[in-house]
């Protein structure tokens, strides 16, 4: 009588009478009563969003099914609607550990949502150590997550762990072989030590030659020249950064790197060609007066090679 007359209630929208009822037949009932006045309080408390207590009812219930999953996971998503994100983690931690390995695929798509949320908010609140921690957490139990990699890189990047991001790039530019963004990734993590400066460029030039049509590629392809390149000017080494830069113009004109054009014709002491390339460059205000100072050098240079080539020539 007293189940049908807690149901009624429930279905009217009578919470607290339902919620006597249920718990009147959790004193007197026998067990069978009992489970399901325990279902019946749990529901009214949540629709009430009295979650605390709904938590507690499925204490009570979890000490009878200790490994009872479903149990464990309404249990976890209360813990996360409260802002107890680290109870509703651990908690759900243990349910993968508990899990039959063919349910694991299925329960680490809800983890995998539950830290992929956690994360974002952190990163938000710029709580980037600790977003970092969480993904470290994270893919310990996903190892090759596609999104705790993305955001582990880039949170390395952030927090200047070069190291990190390297590793966390390699990773997954080698689970992801065929994924151009994270080959991307790594150009940019080896790029953040000038001693890999060429086996990022390197890299690239591979993937862009059957990829040409890849725009973001292509641009870092471009940012890769552009550090590779200048990297050559500094230890004068000319003519490979002719050929390294010629090889990325293919791809894309870019005034940056025929400025650097003209940088390395200057060293080969070409300087008609250093003057024409280095008008290419985009001096601020502050830069103006020094610059047309130096392109005057090099059309004077260019003269005195023109009088001298005339002079061999008669």
């Amino acid at each position: 009588v007293l189940t049908q007359e807690a149901k009624a209630n429930m279905q009217d929208e009578n919470i607290e009478e339902a919620n006597r009822n249920w718990k009147e037949i959790i004193r007197f009932g026998d067990m069978e009563a009992i489970a399901l006045a325990k279902r019946g309080l749990y529901n009214t408390y949540v629709s009430g969003n009295r979650l605390q207590e709904a938590i507690n009812v499925l204490d009570d219930m979890l000490l009878d099914q200790p490994s009872n999953i479903d149990l464990m996971l309404k249990k976890s998503d209360l813990y996360d609607k409260l802002g107890d994100h680290e109870s509703a983690i651990s908690i759900y931690e243990q349910v993968l550990g508990l899990a039959m390995e063919d349910d694991r695929a299925r329960l680490l798509s809800g983890y995998n949502d539950l830290l992929l949320s956690r994360v974002k908010s952190l990163r938000e609140e710029y709580k980037l150590p600790e977003a970092k921690r969480l993904c470290e957490r994270w893919l310990s139990m996903d190892t090759n997550n596609k999104e705790a990699l993305l955001y582990m890189i880039n949170l390395c990047y952030q927090l200047k762990d070069t190291d990190g991001m390297l590793r966390y790039a390699r990773i997954a530019e080698s689970e992801y072989e065929e994924d151009v963004f994270f080959k991307i990734k790594l150009a940019e993590a080896l790029n953040q030590v000038p001693a890999n400066f060429e086996d990022s460029w390197a890299m690239l030039h591979k993937e862009v030659q059957t990829k040409s049509y890849h725009e973001p590629l292509v641009n870092s392809f471009i940012n890769s020249t552009e550090e590779y390149a200048g990297q050559l000017l500094k230890y004068k080494d000319f003519n490979t950064a002719l050929i390294v830069l010629d090889t990325a113009l293919y791809y894309k004109d870019n005034k940056s790197l025929k400025y650097m054009k003209g940088l390395a014709y200057e060293g080969l002491k070409n300087y008609d060609s250093a003057y024409v390339y280095q008008q290419f460059f985009e001096p601020s205000l502050l830069e103006l007066d020094d610059f047309k100072s130096h392109l005057n050098f090099l059309a004077s240079k260019t003269y005195h090679n023109n009088i001298s080539i005339s002079h061999l020539r008669a």
